[in-house]
């Protein structure tokens, strides 16, 4: 049986997003996920073999992090060393050797959020008869002249709007680049690309000269977006490689659930049973320690504005803070630390979500319209909410400027308009009509 290994960068919602696509790939290949070791008990929990990989994606500023996990006496001298000798490339490309000798794969698909992995493989890949693609968890992450970056609030119609974010987009990034030269005296991340590009001696035909959200890209590769390409606003050709192949959505993962959970679960079902109350799910995610406090303040309002309401307010505190940092709690909200999404969505009159793309097709999926406070200004989640409001499937909020009021009144239109959830199952129907062409694009991976 062939092999297929997925590669994937160390983020929950990077592997949830693949689950369903593994699960295709299962019925006719043996299937193998490779990243970092926390996440190993969760998926052989959900029935795949797991590679560890205990080194960083090489090329996106990793050097720092190492360097504090190791505990080196000076950051900056270690990271400035390990930029000029390479030292994040080195290790990834031992691990990543002894990954093609330990498994042999036939398919590689990596994660295009840390696409520098396709350049420590080329060597590799270029000798064996190993076909290769990306697998694209966001959308496309590429910026054009004509299409809002994905982490700008820009909606797809304001023109105007486009050229000045794309114009501050490209500036910030030179910026963030001239920085790192003065920092790492001329090894940015970009230089240290660009060495590996020259000393691998990848072809001219898969260098690209696009500008993508964070790390490198890459020219005639297969990409395997997890997306309807209605649910985006980009226009592609034929000579994009790109391929969208639906939200392809796992409704059988194993969830992992707060136990005081179940233990309202039956009161919650019996309070919505005995009354006319919505149902409103709350959850921002894994939330950086950085935005930590914005959204507690903005939980602190959702509960004030929720207390003499008729509804249940569910709110999922996982990574984010403790019960007791909320005070006066009515009886018709409820913090837990971890739910399970696709469980409780089932029932949900409105998801407040911070705008990831899991969350975002598993509402569509509960036919669930979505109010959206995105947060970091650097991630897709601020375009995600602008197609969230372009194809007028919920509302965008303003996680530190939006009051009380504001809050309610968007939850309140959320409830009561149709078109909301007239527009959500269009668009499940739309995606639905995708069907098995995952597995008709994964044939188009290429062999280098």
């Amino acid at each position: 049986m062939q092999t297929v290994v997925f590669v994937m960068y160390h983020g929950m919602g990077h592997f949830n997003a693949c689950l369903r696509a593994a699960k295709i790939l299962f019925k006719q290949y043996q299937v193998v996920f490779a990243g970092h070791p926390s996440f190993q008990n969760y998926l052989e929990a959900q029935g795949f073999m797991y590679y560890p990989l205990h080194t960083v994606p090489f090329g996106m500023g990793f050097e720092n992090w190492v360097n504090k996990q190791t505990k080196q006496k000076n950051i900056y001298l270690s990271s400035l060393t390990d930029r000029w000798r390479d030292t994040c490339y080195h290790r990834r490309e031992a691990e990543l050797h002894q990954l093609l000798l330990d498994l042999s794969p036939e398919y590689l698909l990596i994660d295009a959020y840390q696409a520098s992995d396709f350049l420590v493989l080329y060597p590799m890949i270029h000798e064996q008869d190993v076909r290769v693609g990306f697998i694209q968890t966001m959308l496309s992450t590429k910026i054009s002249d004509t299409t809002p970056p994905i982490n700008s609030l820009v909606l797809p119609d304001d023109r105007e709007g486009i050229k000045k974010a794309v114009r501050n987009f490209r500036f910030k990034k030179l910026r963030a680049r001239l920085l790192q030269s003065v920092l790492y005296l001329g090894m940015s991340d970009q230089a240290i690309i660009r060495r590996r590009i020259r000393k691998n001696q990848l072809p001219v035909n898969y260098q690209s000269s696009a500008t993508p959200l964070r790390g490198p890209v890459f020219a005639n590769i297969p990409e395997l977006v997890l997306a309807p390409k209605e649910f985006d606003v980009e226009q592609v050709t034929s000579n994009d490689h790109r391929y969208y192949v639906g939200f392809l959505l796992d409704n059988d993962r194993i969830e992992i659930s707060d136990r005081e959970y179940f233990k309202i679960d039956s009161v919650i079902r019996k309070k919505l049973q005995q009354s006319e109350h919505s149902l409103i799910y709350c959850s921002f995610g894994t939330v950086k320690m950085t935005d930590a406090s914005a959204v507690t303040a903005f939980l602190q309002k959702l509960v004030n504005t929720v207390r003499d309401a008729e509804c249940i307010v569910v709110i999922s505190i996982h990574s984010i803070t403790e019960r007791n940092s909320f005070h006066d709690i009515p009886d018709n909200v409820y913090f837990l630390k971890a739910v399970p999404q696709l469980e409780i969505l089932k029932q949900a009159d409105v998801f407040i979500t911070h705008g990831g793309l899991n969350s975002i097709k598993e509402s569509i999926h509960a036919g669930v319209p979505m109010l959206v406070y995105p947060l970091q200004a650097y991630t897709d989640t601020m375009g995600n909410s602008s197609r969230v409001v372009y194809h007028h499937l919920g509302l965008r909020g303003d996680l530190v400027n939006d009051q009380e009021d504001d809050i309610g009144r968007k939850i309140e239109a959320l409830i009561n308009d149709d078109h909301f959830r007239e527009n959500i199952a269009k668009l499940r129907k739309t995606d639905e009509m995708y069907g098995e062409k995952f597995l008709e694009h994964f044939q188009k991976l290429t062999r280098v």
